[in-house]
């Protein structure tokens, strides 16, 4: 007697949808958390993976008391679905651009922190390229370098803006601005009384020093001079362990007189120790610009 033949897989708007989901579910390494980020019931989304299995013919993930994890199967859908989707931002940029108006969507990833910086002038950026391309989406989104780069290879993000401290192959970097940083403590640190410039560089060796965990030891304070107190990833984070009294850090000249002008927290020997960011607009060098990209482009001045 012949085998019984599976059906054929077709990919229709269900499918697609219950793909994106999938997505949503390995991204968010579990259905809880997947859950909170599309806003639908457990039973919900566990109906919808049981019939997306069911469709496929294949067993995706092991759910349970053990936890979350992919099969060897459901890795190979996710990239698979991963890749369909890319192609599908690819496909809608690329027809947008035939249009005599641009339309569509940029995303661009920035730094945090830049909004008080006067050279940046993103925002008057963001104004003149919004009012001459007015139907095109603009998502800006805050992160952090590495996260920056690594969407920008992934094909998330179209540009990127930071300072950038490695430079990633398939990248290409343009230099954009410099931002200067000086040392920094709070009110309530043993050095505040005497800062700026009535402290000895040995006293440093026994202050904890705030650790911005992207950059390369070398740039700031030499590694026989830090004791690595905390670590941050982000300037907000900064200032609060600084404003606490207890660690000295890093930050934008900008940035930090939110608190100095109100003597909140004090520069430490800004004449030895300060350093400059370079700020790069990053590309991914393998991926053609598009017209919306290149609007905004032009859009910079220096």
């Amino acid at each position: 007697m012949p085998r019984e033949a599976k059906p054929q897989i077709t990919l229709d708007g269900i499918d697609v949808n219950l793909l994106r989901m999938f997505c949503v579910i390995v991204e968010s390494n579990g259905f809880s958390a997947a859950q909170a980020r599309m806003n639908i019931s457990a039973a919900s989304i566990s109906s919808k993976m049981a019939a997306l299995e069911d469709r496929l013919g294949l067993r995706l993930c092991q759910r349970g008391r053990a936890g979350f994890s992919l099969t060897s199967e459901g890795q190979k859908v996710y990239e698979a679905a991963t890749a369909i989707f890319k192609s599908h931002v690819a496909f809608v940029r690329e027809v947008s651009q035939l249009r005599q108006d641009l339309t569509g969507r940029l995303d661009v990833g920035i730094v945090d922190s830049t909004v008080t910086n006067p050279d940046m002038r993103l925002s008057d950026l963001v104004r003149r390229f919004s009012l001459k391309h007015p139907n095109v989406h603009l998502a800006l989104h805050v992160m952090e370098p590495p996260d920056i780069e690594r969407a920008l290879l992934e094909g998330k993000l179209q540009i990127g803006i930071s300072a950038f401290y490695h430079h990633v192959p398939g990248l290409q970097y343009r230099p954009l601005l410099e931002e200067l940083h000086e040392l920094y403590c709070g009110r309530g640190h043993a050095l505040f009384d005497r800062a700026p410039n009535r402290i000895e560089m040995a006293e440093l060796r026994d202050c904890r020093y705030v650790i911005r965990s992207h950059l390369p030891s070398h740039v700031e304070l030499a590694n026989d001079s830090v004791t690595g107190g905390a670590t941050v990833t982000d300037m907000e984070a900064m200032a609060h362990l600084v404003l606490s009294g207890q660690f000295i850090g890093f930050m934008p000249v900008h940035y930090a007189a939110i608190w100095t002008g109100n003597d909140r927290i004090r520069p430490i020997l800004p004449g030895r120790f300060t350093h400059k960011s370079t700020f790069e607009i990053a590309l991914n060098s393998e991926h053609r610009m598009d017209r919306t990209t290149v609007a905004f482009l032009q859009q910079i001045r220096p």
